[in-house]
């Protein structure tokens, strides 16, 4: 997976280079948000 950090150094998400697939996680949440070529994205919230 490749890292986005923002200009502070934090990790902002991470990017499934093979799918497009961006992961966020924020505390206890977990956001998945998948492209789909043909329609909208399909995202994904779980706690964790």
């Amino acid at each position: 997976m490749l890292e986005v950090r923002n200009i502070d150094g934090r990790l902002v998400c991470q990017v499934d280079e093979k799918t497009g697939a961006i992961e966020i996680k924020t505390k206890n949440c977990k956001t998945i948000i998948k492209p789909k070529p043909d329609s909208m994205p399909e995202i994904t919230n779980t706690r964790i």
